[in-house]
């Protein structure tokens, strides 16, 4: 499968070993509904995987089996991330992820810059190949060195189509500066369809575990059972000054997260987090 595709899907965000350290807690799973996933064979049409997670991004990931033929999944996505973080304010200079709004030869047909000295107020949309920008009232102070404040709305489209997906990524990144620290509160959507190898269906699908997240931790290894599976539980404490993990429990099976509970502390800040997985055989 198209590596960029496999990407997206498992997305996004982003460094996923980190991603998995921020997830957190939810109860058992009262059936054995999770058992569906000790087995390809389960991978047919009317499948379906839930997973919400929520940690420094809230995310809810659907994928549903719509077809197998010759050994290939047809799985329908849609997938919703919400997020708010920190920006690096020199990524919006002109021509680095923008195009160059100082320039006038360089605003793209459908765009219009109100140039206010060192203020740009950039509003309109124009695509490129396969990706489009939208702007709404988006608002720049660049003092010809520097960015110092970002303020607005900017949405981005990213489509894929190959022969083995048919992606559309859609966000909606709302800006704002305070104290000189730049913000985005960023809300993300992904529908589609991917063909994957039914062998490569639950690595593509589920946030891969790796032990080395706790390598400044103290933790433990035990055996559970959880929703029919056979599982290995972590559970750590402390960690390094920055990052720390405090009673953080993580479900694990075959390479994969399958439930996380507990806490983070990040630089002092407490995250209370959870992922949960919900799988069902629609009939």
């Amino acid at each position: 499968m198209n590596k960029k595709v496999i990407a997206i899907i498992v997305i996004v965000a982003a460094l996923v070993t980190v991603c998995c350290a921020y997830l957190g807690s939810q109860p058992d799973n009262e059936d054995d509904s999770l058992i569906l996933l000790s087995s390809e064979d389960n991978i047919k049409e009317g499948l379906r995987i839930e997973i919400e997670s929520q940690g420094s991004v809230k995310q809810v990931r659907n994928f549903y089996v719509d077809d197998v033929s010759e050994g290939i999944a047809t799985l329908a996505v849609s997938n919703r991330t919400l997020s708010e973080n920190e920006v690096i304010p020199w990524y919006y200079a002109p021509g680095f992820y923008l195009f160059d709004y100082t320039d006038e030869s360089q605003i793209p047909d459908g765009v219009t810059v109100l140039d206010f000295g060192n203020v740009y107020v950039i509003d309109g949309s124009y695509s490129d190949d396969e990706e489009s920008w939208d702007f709404d009232k988006l608002t720049i102070v660049y003092d010809g060195v520097d960015v110092t404040s970002i303020k607005g709305i900017l949405g981005y489209t990213y489509s894929v189509k190959t022969d083995d997906s048919d992606l559309i990524e859609v966000s909606v990144n709302e800006f704002s500066t305070v104290d000189d620290i730049v913000m985005v509160a960023q809300k993300v959507t992904l529908i589609g369809e991917v063909k994957i190898p039914v062998d490569e269906v639950f690595d593509s699908v589920l946030l891969p575990f790796d032990e080395y997240i706790f390598v400044d931790a103290d933790y433990t290894v035990t055996d559970a059972k959880l929703g029919g599976l056979d599982v290995q539980v972590y559970i750590a404490n402390g960690g390094s000054d920055y990052y720390q993990y405090k009673n953080f429990m993580a479900y694990v099976y075959d390479g994969h997260f399958i439930k996380v509970t507990g806490m983070t502390i990040v630089d002092g800040v407490e995250k209370d987090n959870y992922l949960e997985i919900k799988v069902f055989m629609d009939i």
